[in-house]
């Protein structure tokens, strides 16, 4: 379902973080970014909202900017890479990305972490868990 609808997304935003739903003001740390990714393709698929605080508050970005840095969190940081889906809400004359991540049926996706280890992420609740280090 496309949030392009800003009644739409403002309900989604009044309901708060979930299993399936992230805010980010920014993004402002790619390799940070890629565990709430790979969380979501390892549980079931999610939705991150760039440009909203954790209180709710639409702050607003530029999406191409944000596109950039969650492109290196999705090719770099996470392997395999994830394929994104973006797409753009105006909300209080404000522009708010929505990121879509869908459930991996197939494999499992990992961070990239120190030391070349790769971690395991699922999403629990509002929190990307990690479930193991290889």
């Amino acid at each position: 379902m496309k949030l392009n609808q800003p009644d739409e997304l403002q309900q989604l935003i009044r309901g708060g973080e979930s299993v399936t739903l992230e805010f980010k003001q920014t993004v402002s740390h790619p390799e940070k970014i890629a565990k709430t990714l790979v969380a979501f393709a390892n549980t079931v698929g999610g939705k991150l909202v760039i440009g909203v605080s954790d209180r709710k508050e639409i702050i607003g970005v530029d999406p191409e900017e944000e596109k950039f840095a969650l492109q290196i969190a999705a090719s770099e940081y996470c392997i395999p890479a994830i394929e994104l889906t973006y797409s753009e809400a105006e909300i209080e004359d404000k522009t708010v990305l929505i990121v879509e991540v869908a459930q991996s049926i197939r494999m499992h996706f990992y961070v990239k972490g120190n030391n070349g280890l790769q971690q395991f992420y699922v999403r629990q609740n509002n929190q990307n868990k990690l479930v193991a280090k290889e």
